[in-house]
């Protein structure tokens, strides 16, 4: 994207954008609080309710937002594939890591961050 496409999406308020992680790879939909706070006003009149998965709020849709919040976020956990823990008998409980419901983070190095605009949204 060159400079004239970020001005768009910055004011449009959101950006749809692929992050590779760990050799796997995943839509993330970024947006403003403005932007989600529309979003979420949208969809709740019209369905009665909001979901969302891969959501990352940022204070600006530029690059150097997404790029340091998903380089932030990304050491926490939050491009690890969620899989569900089920027992025996059925779902259990989370299972819980002193006091944190997922397994203690390494030091791990992002391998690569890709920002990729997917069209049209």
């Amino acid at each position: 994207m060159d400079e004239y496409d970020w001005a768009i999406q910055e004011a449009k308020g959101w950006l749809d954008v692929t992050v590779e992680w760990k050799g796997d790879r995943q839509l993330v939909d970024v947006c403003d609080p403005v932007r989600l706070a529309q979003t979420i006003t949208s969809e709740t009149g019209r369905l009665g309710h909001f979901k969302a998965r891969r959501l990352l709020v940022v204070s600006g849709v530029t690059r150097e937002h997404i790029a340091s919040a998903i380089s932030a976020i990304a050491h926490e956990g939050f491009f690890d594939p969620c899989q569900p823990r089920v027992s025996k008998t059925g779902a259990g409980p989370p299972r819980v890591w002193k006091g944190r419901s997922s397994p203690p983070v390494r030091s791990v190095g992002v391998t690569r961050l890709a920002l990729a605009c997917v069209w049209p949204r």
